[in-house]
């Protein structure tokens, strides 16, 4: 079964479903609902604009929506993963051209925790 990792807005989340993988420069968006799945973690990214308000920040605009695909064997180069970044969570504007420099150059220091930022805690 394929897993997908998916971040979004100010907090991360990452959930694990069966999604079909694409190649990273061709990584589908999540399906509908996906803010419906199982909440594994949660981490402060800069995927929203904001603002401090009264010691708090306050979500603004999305700038993007960032998604990771696991198949071992299709993304042998990049650890097992696809990745693509959606500019304003939009589909139709994915940004990642080289998954390799873009983004899995960032996710090695993490090889020990199959490159992924988050840890399942059940």
């Amino acid at each position: 079964m394929q897993r997908l990792r998916l971040l979004s807005a100010t907090l991360a989340l990452v959930a694990v479903a069966a999604f079909p993988a694409q190649p990273a420069d061709d990584v589908k968006p999540p399906p509908a609902g996906y803010r419906h799945w199982f909440h594994v973690n949660t981490m402060i990214i800069d995927l929203h604009d904001f603002t401090v308000s009264d010691g708090s920040c306050v979500e603004g605009a999305r700038k993007g929506l960032a998604v990771m695909v696991k198949d071992s064997k299709k993304y042998a180069s990049t650890g097992g993963w696809g990745f693509q970044f959606f500019e304003g969570g939009d589909p139709k504007k994915p940004q990642v051209t080289d998954a390799a420099k873009q983004c899995f150059a960032c996710h090695q220091p993490k090889k020990d925790q199959d490159y992924v930022y988050s840890t399942y805690i059940p």
